[in-house]
């Protein structure tokens, strides 16, 4: 497994060893972090996964029909704005840049 984490990881431009992965995996480096953002989820009341958090309070489930997700996208879209922001990575401690790249890759089709 912690093969396949490093192998990953380097796909993403990160280079850790193996050895790296499972010393952090065994260490409690993260742990405040971790237990911070359970408390969040807790206080929104998400106990399982898929659940989408919009602009850091609106609980979206997984499995709602797709017309919810369209609607809460469409007020945004109404606002102009977006409230709140990436909620989990202030709790995770995720820097600002890391959270402007985006997690989400981009295909680009040959026109």
């Amino acid at each position: 497994m912690a093969q396949v984490a490093a192998e990953e990881l380097l796909k993403h431009g990160y280079k850790m060893s193996e050895e790296e992965i499972l010393q952090f995996l065994e260490s409690n480096q993260g742990r405040k972090e971790i237990e911070r953002t359970l408390e969040a989820l807790n206080e929104l009341g998400i106990h399982s996964i898929p659940k989408f958090v919009v602009e850091g309070h609106t609980v979206i489930d997984g499995a709602a029909h797709w017309r919810h997700h369209v609607e809460v996208f469409r007020e945004i879209e109404r606002r102009g704005s977006i409230r709140g922001g990436p909620v989990f990575g202030k709790l995770l401690g995720v820097s600002e840049d890391i959270v402007a790249q985006g997690s989400h890759e981009r295909v680009l089709k040959a026109a």
